[in-house]
């Protein structure tokens, strides 16, 4: 062979360009597959919906982890929702004493009267009017001049006096020294001018 005759093998520079050919399309293959499939990847690694039965009680105490596009891991549950309290139903507008949610008051009857049984008498109206009467007595602690119904100020029992006095047409007034330790509740002293209840109020 003489130096003038082409080589009758291939150069290396032709071998290197072909397989780096080669590889560019291997390269490309991988990346148009990639791109291909890529969308069904992420739908795969959506966690799903908990079951009630498999949702934790208490929120975890690390945040959830992350996977690198910043979507919860499938492998954690969502925190639960927060508990929703159930709705207050209104209490203003029913009216003490009506027989609706007026058991809530309570309404201790004395007598202080010279008629016998005019606190058993008393009690039974109040009772058919909506208020709870736990305790029937006489009060022999003094002379109370009318009929009376007593309260613990600064305390809701106030306004339920006065509404309580306004039906049995008699005052609403503090509870005073011989009564003032006496149990939570209204306290109704009935004297011989008690006339029961009044309709409509």
């Amino acid at each position: 062979m003489t130096s003038g005759e082409p080589s009758s093998g291939p150069s290396r520079a032709r071998i290197a360009g072909i397989g780096l050919i080669g590889i560019g399309v291997i390269a490309g293959a991988i990346g148009i597959g990639t791109l291909a499939f890529g969308g069904q990847e992420s739908d795969s690694a959506q966690p799903l919906p908990p079951s009630p039965d498999t949702v934790p009680v208490a929120a975890p105490s690390n945040p959830p982890a992350t996977s690198s596009a910043g979507a919860p891991s499938p492998t954690q549950a969502p925190p639960p929702p927060e508990p929703v309290a159930p709705p207050q139903q209104p209490t203003q507008d029913v009216p003490v004493g009506s027989g609706d949610g007026a058991a809530l008051v309570v309404v201790r009857v004395y007598n202080n009267s010279t008629i016998s049984g005019l606190a058993h008498r008393a009690a039974e109206d109040l009772k058919r009017a909506g208020y709870d009467v736990p305790e029937i007595g006489n009060y022999s602690g003094g002379i109370i001049p009318t009929t009376t119904v007593y309260f613990r100020p600064g305390t809701d029992e106030e306004r339920q006096a006065r509404e309580l006095a306004a039906r049995i047409g008699a005052r609403a007034e503090p509870r005073f020294d011989g009564i003032r330790n006496a149990s939570p509740g209204l306290i109704a002293i009935i004297t011989n001018d008690y006339k029961g209840t009044t309709v409509g109020k």
